[in-house]
């Protein structure tokens, strides 16, 4: 086992969590941010649906984006980040899994030669007293 390489995954795995709390925090702010201009904006997006003007048909193709508030693709892209990161963090968990199934594995190994040398020892433990008593059985002889 190579304790050292255990240490600096861990550190990486570490750096890993700090970027991804970094990156959560800032998704969160830009969230807030659209929040606090949502309310300016949805007076023009009023205005706009006030209006009984038919789009270009140039832009039906891309009616369904141009019908999302800027506040609403904001989001969006906020949760599109979230899930992006959601994913990474399933891939470092699934990675984690994987080292977590190794070491027990190495402890069951670690645990099976460990009983083996402990019955060993009983076993030698008793040849000696066998040994002995047979030694002092012969003197007497």
């Amino acid at each position: 086992m190579n304790f050292k390489s255990l240490i600096k995954r861990a550190e990486d795995v570490d750096k890993e969590f700090q970027e991804l709390q970094s990156d959560l925090a800032e998704a969160f702010e830009e969230c807030l941010a659209a929040d606090e201009q949502a309310p300016l904006e949805g007076d023009a997006v009023a205005e706009v649906a006030e209006s009984d003007e038919e789009p270009p048909p140039e832009s039906h193709p891309d009616a369904p984006t141009s019908r999302l508030t800027p506040h609403t693709q904001t989001r969006l892209a906020a949760l599109e980040a979230v899930s992006g990161l959601f994913r990474d963090g399933q891939g470092h968990l699934e990675e984690i899994e994987a080292r977590l199934a190794e070491i027990a594995t190495a402890h069951q190994m670690t645990r099976d030669i460990l009983n083996v040398l402990h019955r060993d020892a009983l076993r030698a433990n008793e040849l000696e007293l066998e040994n002995a008593a047979l030694g002092a059985e012969h003197k007497t002889m």
